[in-house]
């Protein structure tokens, strides 16, 4: 009786023991570092779309994103310089450029989001390569958003 009590016990600690060791790792393992800075955003870029963007709950409380209206361009660009200047300008032709919007950026790495001095604020989604996209809320409704992709020029 007492070597089946034995083998028995074994035979738990090895069913035991990995579980055990995989709750006792670091959860520095599963941190995500993102690299979200000024260097991320500095330079020139184009803004290739916007997507209209309706956030809503489903029955279940999972949020839900849903596309409603999507603008491709093919002359609007936004600047962001290492002065913390930027402007969002358009190109006609390639010849005539008109500015946008210019003024003063700030980036709040903590809350990865670029805020502008003209009061927008663009919360930053992800970079992947020469791609950023940036997600700006509605003042008016909170659950309407433009997400825009941007990419590296």
């Amino acid at each position: 009786m007492k070597k089946i009590k034995t083998t028995y016990l074994a035979v738990v600690m090895l069913i035991l023991l990995p579980a055990l060791a995989q709750t006792a790792c670091s959860d520095d393992d599963d941190t995500v570092h993102v690299n979200f800075d000024q260097s991320t955003i500095a330079g020139s870029w184009k803004v290739e779309k916007m997507d209209s963007v309706v956030l809503t709950t489903d029955k279940n409380g999972k949020m839900e994103r849903t596309t409603i209206h999507t603008v491709n361009y093919d002359s609007l660009y936004a600047s962001f310089n290492n002065d913390k200047s930027y402007s969002i300008y358009e190109t006609a032709g390639g010849a005539t450029t008109t500015i946008l919007e210019r003024g003063t950026y700030t980036v709040v790495t903590g809350s990865f989001r670029i805020d502008l001095s003209s009061g927008r604020k663009l919360h930053w989604l992800k970079s992947e390569g020469t791609t950023m996209t940036l997600e700006e809320y509605n003042a008016n409704d909170g659950s309407r958003r433009a997400r825009y992709t941007l990419s590296k020029i």
